[in-house]
């Protein structure tokens, strides 16, 4: 059968369709919570900024695989937090080594945080881990 027989044609469709498939399978089931949803425990990671941070330098895919679009408890020292005016506020972890660890926060509570959230302070959130750009991403945070 020569490269463009119709039964090839056909097997290459049928493939084509099951890799979709399982592909739209594993998004589904690998959703991220509904972004407008506060997060409520119990958090299936605990760890520190800097632990998160150092698992992020040294495998980023392997951090992402164990973290990605889970729900996170994060605790840590505040480096900097932006005021929210321009956009969400942002909290940022210390240390700031290579890439940082930074929060950005769930509606209900965003216009508090810089009120709430100040540099030295150490905290706790929980978050959902957004993996990782540059820098580590948590989103949705609340803080505990």
């Amino acid at each position: 059968m020569g490269c463009c027989s119709p039964v090839r044609g056909r097997r290459q469709i049928a493939w084509f369709g099951l890799v979709g498939a399982v592909t739209l399978s594993a998004f589904n089931c690998a959703r991220s919570p509904d972004p407008d949803r506060v997060l409520k425990g119990p958090a299936e990671f605990k760890v520190t900024a800097v632990d998160l941070q150092r698992e992020y330098v040294a495998d980023q895919s392997r951090a992402n695989r164990r973290y990605l679009g889970r729900i996170i408890e994060v605790s840590g020292v505040v480096k900097s937090v932006t005021d929210g005016i321009q956009i969400e506020p942002l909290v940022v972890f210390e240390p700031a080594g290579q890439g940082v660890v930074q929060a950005t926060f769930h509606a209900d509570v965003a216009t508090t945080i810089p009120m709430t959230v100040q540099p030295g302070q150490r905290v706790l959130l929980w978050c959902q881990a957004g993996g990782s750009f540059e820098n580590v991403l948590l989103k949705n945070c609340v803080v505990k």
